[in-house]
């Protein structure tokens, strides 16, 4: 589950769980928070901007091994790049948002982990998939 925060259409945070920790709720409310005034790649949300915020939830299903680049949907599927201690974690809409084809998209995962473009060929890295149900109002999305 990730919570995504939205400012005069501009990604202001987004911070989340990839597999469960505690109940969705407790989680949307933990992330909902750290995503406003926590995500060190924005300045945190002014008190004066909350009431225009817009939130966004997506609720992950559970990510399962990708065997093939050839079964990555971008835009349908998200992707968690993992190698040893390093991970990224793209959402759905990211590759649909840029216009990334499978590889683009592969490689952005890698570049979020820290990790080099073309990583996700090699071993120890592993890439899984998961599709996202997001809540949110579509008229405040970017």
């Amino acid at each position: 589950m990730f919570v995504s925060v939205y400012s005069d259409g501009e990604l202001r945070g987004c911070i989340g769980l990839v597999r469960p920790a505690m109940p969705l709720i407790e989680a949307v409310i933990s992330c909902a928070v750290s995503c406003a005034t926590s995500d060190d790649r924005f300045a945190p949300l002014a008190p004066g901007e909350i009431d225009s915020a817009a939130f966004e939830v997506s609720v992950l299903d559970a990510p399962r091994t990708l065997d093939s680049p050839s079964r990555l949907v971008p835009g349908l599927h998200g992707i968690i790049v993992t190698n040893r201690a390093r991970c990224g974690v793209l959402l759905p809409r990211v590759a649909a948002e840029r216009g990334f084809s499978t590889e683009e998209f592969l490689d952005a995962g890698c570049r979020k982990a820290g990790l080099p473009p073309g990583r996700w060929r090699q071993p120890p890295t592993v890439v899984e998939i998961f599709t996202a149900e997001v809540f949110g109002d579509p008229a405040l999305r970017p």
